[in-house]
């Protein structure tokens, strides 16, 4: 994927109702702004089977039509999906689209990815730990070195990491949690 088609699906992540097409470009990580005929064959083949699973899985009535569209589809416009329906289906089948739940970084530009990260403080008590920079330590540890090859080595070395970078650590427990998720997903038989 070029920068171009980077920054361009990084805007999608701002978009709360798709068309199906949309949706399907953006499942497989195809920049839904290209034509037809600006698209690689294997990117063709992907984009029409997502957006069959999609367009089944509506008909279906597995994935509903957004609320603010359904009357769309009965006046013969393109149906639309609400980001929020279109998670929920995804997760039934096990399945995350970065448009959908990549949320460390939505946007390419570095500075506005801080931007964007930075929360107004809403109230209440702030956060103890900073979970996103804990995932993107282990990110880095991924890329520079390697993860660990258990879980409990990562989650030890990931306390050692909090007590150096902020002078305390969450328990254990926490971090052991928020490791296993990482694992199940990246070496599920462990």
């Amino acid at each position: 994927m070029t920068d171009d088609q980077k920054a361009a699906q990084s805007t999608w992540m701002l978009v709360d109702l798709f068309k199906i097409e949309q949706a399907a470009c953006l499942w497989v990580e195809v920049d839904p702004s290209l034509s037809w005929s600006n698209r690689s064959a294997t990117e063709k083949s992907e984009v029409s089977a997502a957006n069959q699973m999609l367009s089944s899985a509506i008909d279906l009535k597995q994935l509903p039509i957004s609320r603010a569209a359904s009357g769309q589809r009965l006046g013969g416009k393109t149906p639309l999906v609400s980001r929020q329906d279109l998670k929920v289906w995804a997760k039934t089948k096990n399945e995350t689209p970065k448009f959908l739940f990549d949320t460390l970084m939505p946007f390419s530009d570095p500075e506005r990815a801080t931007e964007a990260s930075v929360a107004k403080n809403k109230g209440g008590r702030p956060p103890t730990y900073d979970w996103d920079a804990f995932i993107i330590e282990i990110i880095r540890i991924a890329e520079d070195e390697q993860l660990p090859d258990t879980r409990p080595e990562l989650t030890q070395k990931m306390l050692s990491w909090f007590s150096e970078t902020y002078d305390q650590q969450p328990t254990e427990r926490l971090v052991s949690e928020r490791v296993y998720n990482i694992y199940k997903v990246l070496r599920p038989k462990q």
